[in-house]
């Protein structure tokens, strides 16, 4: 939302009621209709992931991209397999 107003294609993604990222597609340039996705948070428990994003050509494999990027920080993050 900005000023009231909601976004077109621009969404949050969230993990346990925490913003984890975000997923907009692009309106301009040369990756114009390309989605872009990113993982960041300011979320402690995340805050050391580095910031993974990347680029898909539609939003469902945006989604799929940052859901697999995010599962396997969670997969990867000690203190969540013990």
């Amino acid at each position: 939302m900005i000023g009231g107003d909601s976004v077109p294609y621009d969404f949050t993604a969230s993990f346990l009621q925490s913003s984890v990222g975000r997923i907009s597609k692009n309106q301009w340039g040369s990756l114009s209709g390309t989605w872009s996705w990113s993982i960041s948070t300011s979320d402690p428990r995340f805050r050391l992931h580095g910031g993974q994003r990347g680029t898909a050509a539609t939003k469902d494999d945006a989604v799929y991209e940052l859901e697999r990027e995010f599962t396997k920080f969670i997969a990867d993050t000690y203190k969540y397999r013990c």
